[in-house]
C-alpha cells in the first residue's frame, strides 16, 4: 500500500483540484435549482421530491467542499488533546463533518422520498434505520474523531439498497415516457457512476492504487453530474407527470347519498354498487362533520384506512371523493375544482333533482377538461 502525504501535493494537486471546486459548483448548482423549482410550484401541491433531490446534492456538495478544505488545506498530524477530544488532527475534523454533511443529506432525500412514495412497506422505516444511523455517528464523532470513517462505511450499502430501489420504481413509473426511455440507462448509470467515482477518491483507493485513481474518480464524479443536470433539465416536471396515475376511483355525490359520476382510473374492479359505495362514503361524511363542526360545512377531510387513502371535499350541493393509495396534495385543488364547477353549471337541476342521471353524462367531459395537462 502507497502512503499519501496530506495535504496532497506533486504534479496531480492542481488539475485535481480544479476538477473537485468543478464538482462542488456543479453539484451546490444542481441543488438550488431543485429548490427553485420547488418554490415556483403552486402551494397547494408542491412536490417534496424536488426537496429529496436538493437534500441529496446539498449534501453531496457540503461534504465535496469540506474533502477539498481537509485533503488540500489540512495537515494530517495527530495531535493529543486536539480541541476537546483525546487525539485528532485538523484533516479528521474537517473529513468528519464531510461524512456528516453526506449523511444527513442521504437522510433527508429518504425521508422525502418515503413521504411521497410507498418504497417500503412500512412507513418512514427506512428513514428511521437511517436516523437512528446519524445519531449513532454523531455519538461517535464526539467520542472519538479518529474513527467515524470506519463507521461511516455502514451506511453506503444501505443508501445504495435503498437508491436501486428507488430508481426501480422511478422506472416504472417512466415506462410510459417514450423520450425519458430512450436514454433511461445512461440516467440510471448516471445515478451509479456518482458513488462508484465517490469510493475511488477515498484514502483506502488511493492507498492501493496512487492518486491517478482519485483523478479518475473525480472525473467520473464530473460526468456523472453532467448528465444528472441535463435531465433534470430536460424533464422540468419528471415528479408530477404520473399524479393522475395514481387516482383510483372518483365520485361526485349529492348531499342525499346518490352518486351522479363515477370514474374508475386505475383502481381494482368490483361488484359492488357504486351508489351503495357512495352512500357509505356520505354516511361517513356526515359523522366527520359532526365530529369537526364548521359554520359552512365545506372544506376537505381525509380519511386513511389500511392503503387507502379516501379524499373528501363537501360543497354546498355535492361531495367529491378521491380514492387513492398515495397522499398527494394536488389531488385536493382537483377535486374542488372538479366539485365547484360541476356545481355551478348543474346547480338548478341539483336542488330540483328528480333522480334522472342522464342529465349528468356531460360531467365526463367536464372531468377530462378540469384533469387536463393544460390546467
Amino acid at each position: 500500500m502507497l502512503l499519501i502525504d496530506f495535504p496532497l501535493s506533486g504534479n496531480l494537486r492542481f488539475p485535481l483540484l480544479i476538477i473537485e471546486w468543478i464538482i462542488f459548483i456543479f453539484s451546490l448548482e444542481i441543488a438550488v435549482i431543485f429548490f427553485i423549482r420547488y418554490k415556483k410550484q403552486n402551494k397547494k401541491f408542491r412536490l417534496k421530491e424536488e426537496l429529496a433531490y436538493m437534500s441529496i446534492f446539498l449534501g453531496f456538495a457540503l461534504m465535496e467542499l469540506l474533502f477539498i478544505k481537509s485533503d488540500y488545506y489540512s495537515s494530517s498530524n495527530i495531535v493529543s488533546p486536539y480541541f476537546f477530544w483525546l487525539r485528532g488532527s485538523e484533516r479528521e475534523f474537517f473529513l468528519n463533518l464531510g461524512y456528516l454533511s453526506i449523511i444527513f443529506g442521504a437522510l433527508f432525500f429518504i425521508y422525502f422520498i418515503e413521504r411521497t412514495r410507498n418504497i417500503a412497506k412500512i412507513k418512514y422505516f427506512i428513514t428511521s434505520v437511517f436516523g437512528i444511523i446519524a445519531i449513532s455517528f454523531i455519538m461517535i464523532f464526539i467520542i472519538d474523531l479518529t474513527i467515524t470513517r470506519f463507521f461511516s462505511l455502514v451506511f453506503w450499502p444501505i443508501f445504495l439498497l435503498f437508491l436501486v430501489t428507488y430508481l426501480r420504481d422511478f422506472s416504472n413509473r417512466t415506462r410510459d415516457l417514450e423520450n425519458f426511455l430512450k436514454n433511461a440507462s445512461l440516467y440510471f448509470l448516471a445515478f451509479l457512476l456518482l458513488p462508484i467515482g465517490y469510493f475511488l477518491t477515498i484514502d483506502f483507493s488511493i492507498a492501493i492504487f496512487g492518486l491517478f485513481i482519485r483523478l479518475i474518480g473525480s472525473l467520473m464524479e464530473l460526468l456523472s453530474l453532467s448528465i444528472i443536470f441535463h435531465y433534470f433539465l430536460s424533464f422540468p416536471y419528471l415528479f408530477e407527470f404520473d399524479w393522475k396515475d395514481r387516482i383510483e376511483e372518483l365520485f361526485l355525490i349529492t348531499k342525499e347519498g346518490a352518486c351522479i359520476f363515477y370514474k374508475n382510473l386505475g383502481g381494482e374492479e368490483t361488484d359492488i354498487d357504486k351508489n351503495l359505495i357512495s352512500s357509505s362514503i356520505t354516511s361517513i361524511n356526515i359523522m366527520l362533520q359532526e365530529l369537526t363542526p364548521s359554520p359552512n360545512k365545506k372544506g376537505f377531510s381525509r380519511i386513511k384506512e389500511q392503503d387507502k387513502i379516501i379524499y373528501l371535499y363537501n360543497s354546498e350541493l355535492l361531495d367529491g371523493v378521491i380514492i387513492s393509495k398515495e397522499e398527494i396534495e394536488r389531488f385536493e385543488y382537483y377535486l374542488e375544482l372538479l366539485v365547484l364547477k360541476v356545481e355551478g353549471i348543474y346547480r338548478d337541476f341539483l336542488i330540483e333533482w328528480d333522480g334522472d342521471i342522464d342529465i349528468f353524462s356531460p360531467v365526463d367531459n367536464i372531468f377530462d377538461e378540469v384533469f387536463s395537462d393544460e390546467i
